[in-house]
């Protein structure tokens, strides 16, 4: 029972982190992980390269290419996903 405590409280640990790094990004106050991030957040494709980077910073690691499609990074809650696939 306690491991799906710790692997949710890991996944708001990662989700802190990806809200940090977009609002180093573009601004603002908070986020959501619902919120789109083109529509929503404002993010263009130089802004989600900056995100991206920012990440693999944050976290010390490095994406592969096959997992930066634009067209599945949708959401905040996929950069999260995308993040928890390497941490």
């Amino acid at each position: 029972m306690g491991q799906g405590n710790s692997n949710a409280e890991g996944i708001m640990d990662i989700f802190r982190n990806v809200e940090e790094v977009i609002i180093d990004a573009v601004g603002g106050d908070s986020i959501t992980a619902e919120l789109e991030l083109k529509t929503d957040i404002g993010l263009d494709s130089l802004s989600l390269v900056a995100v991206i980077v920012g990440l693999e910073e944050k976290f010390g690691i490095e994406f592969d290419e096959s997992d930066l499609d634009p067209s599945k990074i949708i959401r905040v809650q996929d950069l999260v996903e995308l993040v928890g696939k390497y941490v």
